[in-house]
């Protein structure tokens, strides 16, 4: 993790210019809807993983962490509230927010089973979050090149791993290569006392 950690604080100054092409605006503008259609622009959100901000700019009551300190402190230069954190250990108290969600921060995350059981446990209603799909475009770029830690996953996989965090998957949507997706929170069922 610290060398994912160490190449976005230096990128952290590049980060803007390089998300102006023609990829990065549409996956963003997709993302982005894919957010506010199911989540709403009314709701308190915590973006896990947020950059410099990019997403938390269009919610009103919102919060994001991030490991990198570099794009905290953008993102703090937008006025937007943000904080240095751990996404396998968010410091947050449970119900915390409406939601919690991140974008292209899961495939870097060697503990991501950790990261989407904290992204549940501090969201009242659900999450929601993209991945890099097996067998895609990108797996193969990836492959070919050397990159910062990236993981690859598969529908099903994505899908139990949910279901033993007590989240339900309600909305997908795919574009190349990455499969974005809506979970709603499950409510624990209680045990039965037997008498």
């Amino acid at each position: 993790m610290n060398a994912v950690k160490e190449y976005y604080n230096k990128y952290a100054c590049h980060y803007n210019s390089s998300r102006k092409t023609k990829h990065f605006l549409k996956l963003n503008r997709i993302q982005l809807e894919f957010l506010i259609d199911n989540v709403g622009l009314e709701s308190e959100v915590l973006d896990v993983g947020c950059g410099n901000g990019d997403f938390l700019k269009h919610f009103s009551n919102s919060c994001g962490i991030d490991f990198s300190e570099e794009m905290v402190a953008i993102t703090k230069n937008h006025n937007l509230n943000a904080c240095i954190g751990d996404a396998t250990n968010l410091a947050f108290d449970d119900n915390s927010f409406d939601y919690a969600f991140s974008f292209k921060v899961f495939a870097h995350v060697p503990n991501c089973e950790r990261m989407l059981s904290e992204m549940v446990r501090v969201s009242r209603k659900g999450i929601v979050f993209d991945f890099y799909k097996e067998l895609s475009p990108k797996t193969i770029k990836d492959s070919l090149t050397k990159t910062t830690y990236l993981r690859h996953d598969s529908f099903n996989s994505i899908k139990f791993l949910l279901k033993d965090l007590n989240a339900e998957i309600k909305t997908t949507k795919e574009h190349k290569g990455y499969f974005m997706v809506y979970a709603i929170k499950q409510q624990r069922k209680e045990a039965k006392n037997e008498f």
